[in-house]
């Protein structure tokens, strides 16, 4: 169907998944779909960028995500969700909005793994800031007309440029004292260490990239992971608390894999079906978190 001076196509039903998945740039191109999100992303950044360049920033964006990594990610994230616990609640009852609830633990955790201890402990406050406008910037109209000057547009750009400052200083004492940082385990720190190899642009080939293209990278792996997971963790808590047949399978299977007292792993996390929320169950009552939306 036509709208707005472009063609919509819309795919319904199980049966077609596969073919979309499967399907080549030549076939279902991304760029021309996600076009709309280079304000947010940044120039040659993933789906503005030329097809082998956006090869190898997805790899690296998975080197990122590799299970030694996610190993180190875990004690993070527990940190993280305790003391969002705590500060919630305490060890009292309360009530939240479970989806801004999630989110906002999501942004938390988000930023400890992919950004560092030194931006979540430093410059959290004005990352989210910034995030937020960047995220409002994305409306139904963006999709069609995304270089509009509306409100939400301005502050969206604005936001941008002021990202690329904030992590700038941070980029320039990582690339000052490299031996400090190399072993850090963050993502950021995978973008300023990497090269592009046999990308056919010698401007492009063994070069890393620029501040713009590391927060632009980062941008894009936040809202790749943030809505998605703050959903998916908003359901399952939701069908945890009214379904008590599956809130008391969670308690045992986490009292199963992970007896009081012990430190919470990635090991841990795997050996349980309902892992994601070994941590929430192990901390959460049912009658200390209404779910309101």
């Amino acid at each position: 169907m036509g709208m707005m001076g472009q063609n919509l196509t819309f795919l319904v039903g199980p049966d077609v998944s596969a073919a979309f998945f499967a399907a080549k740039d030549e076939e279902l191109s991304q760029p021309e779909v996600y076009g709309f999100m280079k304000p947010v992303f940044g120039h040659n950044v993933v789906y503005d960028a030329p097809p082998k360049v956006r090869k190898q920033q997805m790899s690296n964006m998975t080197q990122g995500l590799a299970t030694s990594r996610m190993k180190a990610y875990v004690p993070k994230i527990v940190a993280e969700t305790e003391a969002f616990l705590k500060a919630q609640w305490g060890d009292g009852e309360g009530e939240c909005d479970i989806l801004q609830a999630l989110s906002d633990l999501t942004i938390l955790t988000a930023s400890r793994c992919l950004h560092g201890d030194d931006v979540r402990e430093n410059l959290f406050a004005e990352v989210s800031h910034l995030y937020h406008d960047l995220d409002k910037g994305i409306t139904p109209l963006s999709f069609f007309f995304p270089n509009l000057p509306t409100s939400n547009h301005r502050k969206r750009d604005t936001a941008r440029v002021k990202m690329v400052e904030l992590f700038g200083d941070v980029i320039k004492a990582r690339r000052a004292n490299p031996e400090k940082y190399k072993d850090n385990t963050d993502i950021l720190q995978v973008f300023i260490e990497m090269v592009y190899k046999k990308t056919g642009d010698p401007e492009v080939d063994g070069k890393g990239n620029t501040d713009d293209q590391i927060v632009g990278l980062l941008i894009a792996l936040l809202f790749a992971g943030q809505h998605t997971s703050s959903i998916t963790s908003t359901w399952t808590a939701l069908f945890l608390a009214h379904d008590p047949a599956l809130y008391k399978r969670a308690q045992k299977e986490v009292a199963a894999c992970h007896p009081a007292g012990e430190t919470l792993t990635y090991v841990v996390l795997r050996s349980s079906p309902l892992s994601l929320f070994c941590l929430l169950v192990d901390h959460m009552r049912p009658q200390a978190c209404n779910t309101s939306f």
